[in-house]
């Protein structure tokens, strides 16, 4: 949400944020007073690296246009590091933007563009005329763009970004450039963002086609933009450390290990369903269960007023343990018809929902609630008496749970079953759709601890956890994203386990697999020494 923490939504359910509304302001008032005195022995001015202070980010397209909000964080920002301290914005660098983004003469307006985003003189002009007198500042000159799934990894032309780059460079002595991404990132766990309309998740990459990798590797991209800029200073060229070695390990075989239905600690029962964060899960995944019932051969309609983002429908027997996946439901796709089928007695319906991510950026509003966010019906009947329970992939969740998807994986592996020990009457009627694989990797040495990038190509749509961490999200089916990157930091030396969660579907040998629960079956989970995309084509910015 912009950076926002989602118990705001729980705590204040009507915030307006980004704005002088008093719940948001005190809040901020309340972090600003902790962070800012940390921050002070660090500046510039006494002795430390930092050498400006941003106060908003594009806020200039923000529907808000706030004067009073800016006056507070000016204010605040003033109060605890003083009347020297230069504290900037930056925003498009349109007329209307700068008016609503930088509206106070004492800050620093910035703007941002990149090498795709047309002539220098239009953008600079803008900012002359807004602040004549202020050094002219590009505070995201950008290497490439965030990826999205679904989308084409976007790929700016290394040789039109360095003869941008010194274009700026020779532009006018007033000219400051801050290259974004130079060194590319990863959104480890949940903390990948997303975009609204339409609502479109970013991968779990963040490379953002950087000069440095988000492994930390200089790139061909480093090298010729390091050889431009010293030709240009008339310097000779310093060496570069060698990059670390990424390991290929040996392909583990992953087993089918539990169900995501499987997995809840202990909720609560209330008449209509609450929104995820009411609830105080701010990621990952919330159960909803309530009582259906239905004949066999019966079909059903079930109708949703809203959820975000994603709502895997099940229904199961509580006789059997028995589970049944009936499809998903999206934001834009509420509804949905089933049939029950003739193998279960069942009454219980269950609805996982998943946070697939918190819009980072949006021009109307940030309050991204989700979950349920309304009533759900089948066949017009309104469904009343929930229970909501959080499903725990980690020990690490907001909840203090009794259980954890990981931990359970790592009890069934150490004890070394097999499917013959198992409940098969149970386990044969386990679905796909919210399989939990999982397998241990043996590391016998320090020396083989590396970085490395698992593949998971025989999965289309899931969760990644190693070792109790959630690595990220991955989509084999759209892409651009084909690999996941694994730090160093994140193994160790002896059995590390690898979790799988998957979605959508699973593939064996190029053919799609009906169900996951046949005795014996291994699901081989791959790696590799570097990253791969769809495509390196590029797509256009916005």
């Amino acid at each position: 949400m912009g950076g926002m923490p989602a118990w705001l939504l729980r705590k204040y359910p009507n915030i307006d944020m980004r704005t002088s509304d008093i719940n948001f302001m005190n809040a901020v008032t309340k972090w600003f007073n902790v962070l800012l005195p940390k921050l002070k022995p660090h500046l510039y001015a006494n002795g430390g690296p930092i050498i400006i202070i941003q106060i908003e980010n594009d806020y200039g397209d923000y529907r808000a246009c706030d004067r009073n909000y800016m006056a507070s964080l000016n204010s605040l920002v003033r109060q605890h590091l003083g009347q020297d301290v230069i504290v900037s914005t930056v925003d498009v660098g349109t007329k209307s933007a700068l008016r609503c983004g930088s509206p106070f003469s004492v800050n620093l307006a910035t703007i941002s563009f990149g090498p795709y985003d047309g002539d220098p003189d239009d953008k600079f002009a803008s900012l002359f005329n807004f602040q004549p007198d202020a050094p002219w500042v590009n505070s995201e000159y950008y290497t490439g763009w965030m990826d999205h799934w679904g989308f084409s990894h976007f790929y700016v032309s290394q040789r039109h970004f360095i003869d941008g780059l010194l274009k700026l460079i020779s532009y006018s002595p007033r000219v400051n450039v801050n290259i974004y991404m130079f060194h590319g990132g990863t959104n480890f766990g949940f903390w990948n963002g997303a975009i609204d309309r339409p609502y479109s998740t970013q991968a779990t990459s963040y490379d953002y086609n950087a000069p440095v990798s988000e492994a930390g590797d200089t790139t061909e991209f480093y090298q010729q933009l390091q050889r431009a800029i010293y030709k240009r200073k008339n310097l000779s060229i310093p060496e570069v450390p060698q990059n670390i070695t990424k390991r290929v390990y040996e392909t583990i075989q992953l087993r089918l290990v539990s169900h995501i239905v499987s997995h809840t600690s202990d909720g609560i029962t209330l008449k209509l369903p609450l929104s995820m964060e009411s609830l105080r899960q701010y990621e990952g995944f919330m159960l909803y269960r309530t009582q259906l019932y239905r004949n066999a051969g019966q079909s059903v309609r079930l109708k949703f007023r809203e959820v975000a983002d994603y709502a895997y429908v099940y229904t199961a027997s509580s006789a059997t343990g028995a589970i049944c996946f009936h499809g998903t439901i999206s934001r834009n796709d509420r509804s949905l018809v089933f049939v029950f089928t003739t193998k279960f007695n069942t009454t219980d319906l269950i609805v996982v929902v998943e946070n697939a991510g918190y819009i980072a950026y949006a021009t109307r509003n940030f309050n991204d609630r989700k979950g349920i966010l309304g009533p759900v019906s089948a066949d017009g009947k309104e469904l009343l008496g929930w229970s909501m329970l959080p499903i725990c992939l980690t020990l690490k969740s907001h909840w203090k749970c009794n259980r954890s998807i990981s931990q359970d994986v790592q009890n069934y592996l150490s004890t070394d079953l097999h499917f013959s020990q198992m409940d098969h009457q149970e386990i044969m009627f386990w679905p796909v759709e919210g399989a939990v694989f999982a397998a241990n990797l043996n590391i016998t040495a320090p020396t083989e601890v590396a970085d490395t990038f698992v593949k998971p190509v025989n999965f289309t749509r899931g969760i990644l956890i190693v070792n109790d961490q959630v690595i990220g999200h991955y989509n084999q089916a759209l892409g651009p994203q084909l690999r996941l990157y694994v730090p160093k930091s994140a193994l160790r030396v002896g059995i590390n386990t690898f979790v799988v969660i998957e979605l959508d579907s699973l593939w064996l040998n190029g053919t799609m697999v009906g169900s996951p629960m046949f005795e014996g079956a291994a699901y081989p989970l791959e790696f590799d020494d570097q990253m791969y995309w769809h495509t390196q084509r590029r797509r256009p910015l916005h």
